[in-house]
């Protein structure tokens, strides 16, 4: 092509050649000095570009990739001796020198466009993309990334980058909740192995009351409230262009839908720069044949943008491997742990069978089939704590019948388990369609109640005919009422169950068992 045999990249290197020699103003140079010459403004016509490349070909070592495409030139074509200089284009008297060169622009925008250079080189070598001297390309203000993002958020890099942030988790809030438990569960951990280098963000608009949970040596970042973000996009591209840049070693996003979007955005520009986790717990609350939440909305698209999915539970590895063929090898199962396990079961009390209702009211926490059971079951005591999470009018008829019922007492929001009437109770009764490891099954076997409840979601890592009463269909009022009844027939075997499950719950719910899995995690503490 140039009377040399050269070596062609596909899509980018021909660009990659091209473009470095339409940065060189030093035309009359030799081959070694235009080889050596700075960046500087093109002033240069096509035919003298043409003349160059011959040169630059000649004395350019291009790297070999993995599978290039040679093309042999004919022998007879020999590189030209010298560069022919058209006559309207005037060589100039001397090249200057790097330390004559000086920049015209503003110190601090000349900052950022380093930062943006030095983010590109990671890009590219992470893509396979680095086929040219990414130190060759000089600082300018054509095709600056950065000239939409908001004051503030360049505020935050700078400040960020002067506390080391090395892992950042992706949070929609912290407010009462399973997985909001489970976050704090993880910032407890990364925060004593990371003090001052851990960095919450919460990405809704809405209280997050508790942050105040929230370990010494976490910060806290409220997206919502950085800036008065016109669309979501536009909140999305501002948080990529600061993660991309910050650079922390570790990003996880845990059930925050700006953080899934992040994601479906630039996953790949960032798991360049960083490791990428999600959690996962099961799917979301679905119509039938339409599956919905996180996992089969999000994780097909992104699946090859993250390092590892997180599960609290070893049954939806098994499910998702099934349903979409995800490889098994990306799951890591780590159970969340729980502040208390008592030392033994709570002692059979010579009272009215009472069941402990706990839980958000949401439809999947089918509070139509608590009503059901109530009601079918008069002799015994319920006590239903819990709230709505929103407007949810088609809740209003089992609300209404629950409250209504003379052996139902409805106890209102809790904060947290331990706020529970639990040594009034008898067992603890759970009735959701929809879960991965509930909290709440967590808490309530450790603290000694016998567990009445579906095999739905994970709740089978703990459940089963050895440590409680195994319901055998979730929406199935006479399933239920069936372990009811078994449970109240058989006084003696709920010490024996319920003893059972703490000691499944020590073996794998406790904070040290938590930690050794976490940290057994790939790539996510120990940055291997």
């Amino acid at each position: 092509m140039y009377g040399i045999k050269r070596r062609i990249f596909p899509r980018h290197g021909e660009a990659a050649l091209l473009g470095r020699l339409e940065r060189q103003d030093a035309l009359t140079a030799s081959p070694v000095e235009i080889a050596e010459a700075p960046c500087i403004p093109p002033t240069v016509d096509t035919p003298a570009v043409e003349a160059c490349i011959a040169v630059e070909a000649a004395v350019l070592e291009v790297p070999e990739p993995a599978s290039p495409v040679e093309i042999e030139a004919p022998a007879e074509i020999a590189a030209p001796a010298e560069v022919v200089v058209p006559a309207q284009v005037e060589a100039p008297a001397e090249i200057p020198t790097p330390e004559s060169v000086r920049c015209t622009e503003e110190t601090e925008f000349a900052t950022w466009l380093w930062l943006e250079q030095e983010n590109m080189k990671l890009v590219a070598r992470h893509l396979g993309l680095a086929a040219f001297d990414w130190n060759g390309l000089p600082l300018r203000r054509a095709g600056d990334s950065s000239q939409d993002i908001v004051p503030a958020v360049r505020d935050l890099l700078v400040r960020l980058k002067e506390e080391g942030v090395e892992c950042v988790m992706i949070l929609p809030w912290l407010k009462h909740g399973g997985a909001d438990k489970a976050a704090i569960a993880y910032l407890r951990t990364l925060g004593a192995r990371m003090p001052g280098r851990v960095l919450a963000i919460t990405t809704e608009a809405a209280d997050s009351p508790w942050l105040s949970r929230l370990p010494a040596g976490v910060s806290v970042l409220e997206w919502a409230r950085v800036c008065d973000w016109p669309y979501a996009a536009v909140a999305a591209d501002n948080l990529s262009w600061l993660l991309s840049r910050l650079r922390p070693r570790v990003i996880h996003v845990m059930n925050s839908w700006l953080g899934w979007e992040l994601l479906l955005r630039d996953g790949m520009r960032l798991r360049a720069v960083s490791r990428i986790f999600v959690s996962l717990f099961w799917y979301g609350p679905s119509d039938h044949g339409n599956l919905r939440g996180y996992a089969p909305e999000y994780l097909p698209k992104v699946i090859g943008n993250v390092d590892g999915v997180i599960t609290d539970n070893k049954v939806f590895p098994i499910v998702l491997n099934r349903d979409y063929g995800f490889p098994l090898d990306i799951f890591h199962c780590v159970w969340h742990p729980t502040d208390h396990i008592a030392d033994r079961p709570l002692p059979v009390r010579q009272h009215v069978l009472t069941f402990l209702w706990a839980s958000r009211f949401a439809p999947e926490k089918r509070l139509d089939i608590l009503a059901a059971i109530a009601s079918s079951r008069p002799k015994y005591r319920f006590v239903v704590f819990g709230a709505l999470d929103g407007e949810m009018p088609m809740l209003a008829d089992s609300l209404q019948i629950l409250a209504g019922l003379p052996n139902v007492t409805m106890g209102g929001a809790f904060d947290g388990f331990e706020s529970l009437p639990i040594d009034e109770c008898d067992a603890f009764l759970y009735t959701s369609s929809s879960d991965g490891m509930p909290n709440v099954v967590i808490e309530a076997l450790a603290h000694g109640l016998p567990l009445v409840a579906p095999l739905v979601g994970g709740v089978g890592d703990l459940l089963d005919a050895d440590t409680g009463w195994v319901v055998s269909q979730f929406d199935s009022v006479s399933s239920y009422l069936a372990a009811i009844d078994d449970l109240a027939a058989h006084e003696a075997l709920r010490p024996v169950r319920a003893a059972n499950a703490l000691a499944r719950l020590r073996e794998r719910h406790e904070s040290s068992a938590f930690e050794k899995a976490l940290l057994a995690v790939p790539g996510y503490v120990s940055g291997q």
